[in-house]
């Protein structure tokens, strides 16, 4: 009876490898018809929050580096015209410096990790050896994961980490920030034909990612560079 099992489960799985390759293979036939390109890309971001309203006064936002890695497929609509969409681990965040009485400052660095899809409209247009493209659209972002350190110097000029550990997502005021972000993204790039490409791109954040509703608006900024590769 066990054997049985045994070649009933081992058929069971040929069948659907099988199926699996077939299925890859329709695929590919389809996507190669519809001239339908997937892509990886990396590079690194150059992120800080835009803070505003009332509650901001004193406070200053600075940039911070960190870098983005995802892969990306790319669908022609018509003319020159195709939706680029696709998904990407990105590190955004900022460093926020507060000076007040008591203490003499504060440091606040948010690193963030989320996980983004965009969905671009992009225009591409031959130029010498390959093709410059721009394209324009929004994106929704969810938390992964990151750190958050807190520094304070008192009158003294001594200084004490506050805290330093795992960022905690969520809307509730005990939390370090909101878990999903809303924006607008631009890009513009160069690919040769060989698939290889340099791009850049600004994110604008919609949404304030604070969940405390005394301290001052924060909107994630986001500029990024690097290279891409479609086949």
């Amino acid at each position: 009876m066990n054997h049985l099992r045994k070649k009933a489960l081992l058929c069971g799985i040929a069948g659907l490898m099988s199926f699996s390759v077939v299925a890859q293979s329709k695929q590919s036939t389809s996507q190669t018809k519809s001239n339908v390109t997937f892509g990886v890309k990396a590079g690194a971001t150059f992120s800080k929050f835009s803070l505003s309203g009332d509650n901001s006064v004193g406070y200053t936002s600075s940039s911070l580096p960190s870098f983005y890695v995802g892969g990306t497929v790319d669908i022609p609509l018509f003319g020159l015209l195709s939706v680029e969409s696709g998904l990407s681990l990105i590190g955004k965040g900022s460093n926020i410096h507060f000076p007040s009485l008591p203490p003499t400052s504060m440091d606040i660095k948010y690193s963030p990790i989320y996980l983004e899809l965009p969905v671009n409209l992009v225009l591409k247009q031959k130029l010498g050896p390959g093709s410059i493209f721009i394209g324009a659209g929004p994106y929704l972002s969810f938390g992964l994961g990151g750190k958050i350190k807190v520094t304070t110097v008192d009158l003294q000029g001594i200084l004490t980490v506050d805290k330093d550990g795992s960022l905690q997502f969520g809307s509730d005021t005990s939390k370090d920030i909101k878990s999903t972000d809303f924006g607008l993204n631009v890009l513009l790039g160069y690919q040769l034909k060989n698939g290889l490409n340099i791009h850049g791109g600004y994110g604008l954040g919609l949404t304030n990612i604070n969940p405390e509703p005394t301290a001052p608006t924060s909107k994630n900024t986001v500029i990024s560079v690097g290279l891409g590769y479609s086949f």
